[in-house]
């Protein structure tokens, strides 16, 4: 036993990377010390001998891979020798220079092999031998500092709850991988096998959730032929994962005793901590159904063991794989190895012998997209161009099927291999182009953005600056500048800075009622009233945001839940994107959800470009020549108009909700119809402008 307080004892020893040497186990060599976390200690010691074991396997193979393959340029199997002086005979003698293992630059890598230490010594002189051996060492990685420690826990939750215990990610996300591993299998010893992996995906995915429950609830040993090639893959390294590491015993003893306190948990906890599980084996389940069905092609395929498996991890994202920064940069980023290793995946089936029919069916999916939806949906006057109301980060991401003029299904594209659709979608819609206000070059700065937000590792967004931020402070960049991720605003802003509102004075129709509340409540505690501001109103949407930020998807579907009973509470309209689950693949241009948001970049073209007007005729220029470059300054008058009715309307429909008329939803209804029909004659008025020749 260790006296770890005395003797500062952070773990027990692994080694330097993939090298190991010595003894797995201290011998007991006695000591007049306090021994302390004896649990802990076990515990670290059977996890660093199980770790050592591991590790020693793999250096194995790389030892044996330079027996057969010698190269002194390289590598040798001796250690250096060096001329000593002996103390004893003064004379100079050859001795084995060892400062090449026990040094932390040093180049030879230690092996255990039956019982005794061999070693891999890397040509110090060749610089990519040299840079290997720090590699294998794990030398060569950039250490965490204290910030990085402690936001990565913060990044590392907010990745989770949107992932790991998100089930409406893993469904859509299983689409996406479906896609990418068949188009990803192209460029390896399984090209053209991609409907016998389709079709076991379809047998294994029940196997895999049943073998994982029955895993968690620890009951015995599975059976099924499913089951025993699910434990041959984790053998055989193919599943991606991670494994917590203990700085000190301590740490571990608290980790110990947070699972022995499981078993005397409240009613509340067990159930958090069983939902919790059922999420994550939920998620688990449709992580590993596309690998473990390419093995299990791959083996049918007289691949071996250890080729199916590396064959199986890399079809999708290897997360496993990262590089000297990873393990820094990720603790701020949450999905950035991801990212890389997408990337580099991506260009590696880009570059393969299917590279350029995927190129060019990507693009021509994309074309045929954008035509089906002109002849569907498209048309019309101003107004009624449905296509265009679609919103643009759902037409970016996914696979638009009109089912009517209004109508539309979505399926996801696969991350990364989107672009290509996008670029043939860009190309018939700079056609179709008839805004003269808008320059065609603007499809191009289009395409790259889309580009940029693709491949992008620091994460994908439609908001610039989230783009290249921090995750963890993603929550306040987007309440800064009141755009998400897809570039939507997140609350309604103060119009009248002179006469600010309070928050809750602001608030979306469609906002859950809870948020409300809290939104009242602190406006009131911090010394505001009905009319003013306190010294913090936040508007419900930006309470909405936090929280949705902070437990992730669950919490957000749960809020669609939470809205679609205040719209029947209310007979408010509720948009499709706000449906629980449905909204993710269905969606409509009716209403006034279908006017509004294009009402609103109307609103904010005509203010810019009255902005322009008016600075340019002060300092002189004619006013003809002035409207002729900016003809969206004639519908400043329409706007003023349209935006003093629609606030009357809205004041109208809040007194309405705070009643209890009979006929209350009616109401409601009318005034939200007649919002609507104010919304579309402002953007009416907005395409007969653009239109009219100059």
């Amino acid at each position: 036993m260790l006296g770890d307080v005395v003797h500062d004892v952070h773990g027990h020893p692994i080694g330097q990377g993939f090298s190991t040497k010595g003894d797995a186990a201290k011998k007991r060599t006695g000591s007049n010390e306090k021994v302390t976390n004896i649990l802990s200690h076990i515990v670290m010691q059977r996890e660093a001998a199980l770790t050592r074991g591991e590790k020693n396997n793999v250096a194995k193979r790389l030892y044996l891979l330079a027996a057969q393959n010698p190269d002194p340029s390289l590598w040798s199997l001796d250690l250096p020798k060096k001329k000593v002086l002996d103390p004893d005979t003064g004379l100079v003698r050859t001795d084995v220079d060892r400062s090449a293992v026990a040094s932390k630059t040093g180049t030879a890598i230690a092996i255990r092999i039956g019982g005794k230490d061999k070693y891999l010594v890397f040509n110090e002189r060749n610089e990519r031998a040299a840079r290997l051996a720090l590699a294998v060492k794990n030398m060569d990685a950039a250490e965490l500092d204290w910030l990085s420690r402690t936001m990565g826990h913060v990044t590392r939750w907010l990745a989770a709850v949107n992932t790991q215990y998100n089930p409406v990610f893993s469904v859509f996300n299983i689409v996406r991988d479906l896609q990418g591993a068949s188009l990803q299998l192209s460029d390896t010893k399984l090209a053209g096998k991609q409907k016998d992996v389709l079709a076991h995906i379809a047998k294994n995915t029940g196997k895999i959730w049943a073998e994982l429950r029955r895993e968690r609830k620890e009951e015995g040993v599975g059976t099924g032929p499913w089951a025993q090639l699910m434990e041959q893959f984790q053998l055989d390294g193919g599943t991606t994962g991670f494994r917590e590491l203990y700085s000190d015993p301590a740490d571990r003893l608290n980790a110990l005793q947070k699972e022995l306190r499981k078993g005397t948990q409240g009613a509340a906890a067990k159930g958090t901590s069983f939902a919790l599980g059922v999420l994550s084996d939920f998620n688990e389940s449709l992580e590993m159904t596309t690998r473990l069905a390419t093995y299990k092609v791959a083996l049918d395929n007289g691949l071996s063991r250890q080729e199916a498996a590396s064959l199986a991890k890399n079809i999708t994202v290897n997360f496993n794989r990262k590089g000297r920064v990873t393990s820094v940069l990720g603790s701020h980023y949450a999905f950035l190895n991801a990212a890389i290793q997408g990337n580099a995946r991506l260009l590696q089936t880009m570059t393969g012998p299917a590279g350029r029919k995927i190129a060019l069916g990507g693009v021509g999916l994309g074309v045929m997209m954008a035509l089906m939806g002109q002849l569907m949906m498209g048309g019309g006057d101003g107004a009624d161009d449905e296509w265009k109301k679609i919103p643009e980060f759902v037409k970016e991401r996914n696979i638009i099927i009109p089912l009517s003029r209004t109508q539309y299904v979505t399926i996801p594209m696969p991350l990364g291999f989107h672009v290509l659709p996008n670029l043939g979608r860009k190309m018939v819609d700079a056609a179709f182009h008839d805004d003269p206000t808008v320059s065609r070059a603007k499809y191009v700065g289009d395409m790259a953005a889309i580009a940029l937000n693709a491949y992008n590792p620091f994460g994908g967004s439609d908001n610039m600056m989230q783009m290249f931020t921090p995750t963890w402070a993603d929550p306040a960049i987007a309440l800064a500048t009141n755009k998400d991720w897809m570039g939507k605003s997140i609350f309604k802003e103060v119009r009248d800075i002179n006469h600010p509102t309070p928050g809750h004075a602001r608030v979306k129709d469609s906002t859950a009622l809870p948020y409300r509340w809290a939104a009242r409540g602190i406006n009131a505690a911090t010394g505001g009233s009905e009319w003013e501001q306190g010294a913090v109103s936040p508007t419900p949407e930006t309470i909405q945001h936090l929280v949705e930020q902070a437990f992730g998807g669950v919490l957000r579907e749960a809020n669609k839940l939470g809205a679609t009973a205040t719209a029947a509470a209310t007979g408010e309209e509720l948009a499709p994107h706000q449906w629980f689950l449905a909204g993710r693949v269905y969606g409509n241009t009716t209403g006034m959800n279908g006017q509004s948001g294009t009402y609103y970049d109307n609103t904010k073209r005509i203010n810019v470009a009255l902005a322009e007007a008016k600075a340019r005729v002060e300092r002189g220029e004619d006013v003809d020549a002035v409207l002729k470059d900016v003809p969206l300054a004639k519908a400043a008058g329409v706007e003023k108009l349209a935006d003093k009715r629609v606030s009357e309307l809205t004041k109208l429909l809040r007194k309405v909700q705070a009643g209890d008329a009979p006929d209350k939803k009616d109401q409601v209804k009318a005034i939200n119809k007649e919002i609507e029909g104010t919304m579309r004659l402002l953007n009416q008025a907005v395409s007969d402008v653009v239109k009219q020749p100059t």
